[in-house]
């Protein structure tokens, strides 16, 4: 698998890119099964694995620091300001890589927690239990009621900065503030939030949509395969592909307009991707590996 990732990139090399674009440099692999990742700076990754979360620096791979955050199904799922959010069923905890804490109780709790993130002033929560419920955890708290059925496998996009998150619950998408505005963007399996570009982003199959933060649709491009996982890398909406072939493809569009801004092969599609708050960092995650690259952009 490794082999086959150097591959791809020294194609890459080949196949001409046109200024604008960006470029992946692959920099170092992590051989674990790891839950969730996220980037805390450009120079270390958090991720949950073998019973513990580990600190990783994605330009050699090395384990900094591990700790037992709060159970053995730790998974690692945003990271903001130097600091990470670790979730597992009872809820999810904070982390400041470097305090060395171990074996912390978590300090939100949620009975059915399927996903979490770093919003303006705090934190949101997304919780199945009976229902669809998505609550701020911030000074202004408040809870949204996303759907009177369970949501089991939704996901919610945020980022640190906003005061809105994107969320993708029974198939459908919705941007949800605070103050509990409302708005619904249709069909979407994920979810991504741009702060510099002031956009949400959708994939529901084969279709990747752009929308402004008021819910108004600003395109939306119909790709060669179906979307696995969505994410922001520096004001473009970067996604993983799988392809009818097997064959996977990390692509990314221009937030602005939604034009093709790079294309990377792989030789599968990875079942998750994580970028870096800069955009100059992402890793791929498959079953038992991680791989690290460099983003830069081809003037």
């Amino acid at each position: 698998m490794r082999t086959a990732f150097l591959t791809s990139l020294a194609l890459l090399a080949t196949t001409g890119c046109t200024p604008g674009d960006l470029a992946f440099e692959h920099t170092a692999d992590l051989s674990v099964d790891a839950r969730g990742i996220a980037y805390t700076d450009d120079d270390s990754a958090q991720t949950g694995m073998s019973g513990v979360t580990c600190a990783i620096d994605p330009e050699t791979g090395n384990i900094e620091e591990d700790v037992d955050v709060v159970d053995e199904d730790d998974q690692v799922v945003d990271a903001h300001d130097g600091e990470a959010l670790v979730a597992n069923s009872m809820g999810v905890a904070f982390y400041v890589p470097g305090m060395g804490n171990d074996s912390w109780e978590p300090d939100v709790l949620a009975p059915s927690l399927q996903d979490a993130g770093f919003t303006a002033g705090g934190t949101a929560t997304l919780d199945a239990f009976q229902g669809c419920n998505l609550t701020f955890h911030t000074a202004n708290a408040s809870d949204v009621r996303i759907s009177d059925d369970a949501c089991v496998g939704a996901e919610v996009a945020t980022s640190g900065n906003l005061d809105v998150v994107a969320v993708a619950a029974n198939a459908e998408g919705f941007l949800v503030s605070q103050s509990g505005d409302r708005h619904n963007l249709g069909a979407a399996s994920h979810v991504a939030l741009d702060e510099l570009e002031n956009a949400a982003y959708t994939a529901s199959g084969s279709t990747l949509s752009a929308f402004s933060l008021d819910g108004t649709e600003r395109w939306s491009v119909e790709l060669s395969g179906d979307v696995v996982d969505l994410d922001v890398l520096a004001g473009n909406a970067a996604v993983m592909v799988a392809h009818g072939n097997g064959s996977g493809e990390l692509m990314t569009f221009s937030g602005a307009t939604g034009e093709l801004s790079s294309s990377l092969p792989t030789p599968t599609p990875s079942e998750s991707i994580a970028t870096s708050d800069s955009g100059r960092e992402i890793a791929m995650i498959l079953p038992f590996e991680v791989h690290f690259f460099d983003v830069k952009a081809l003037d």
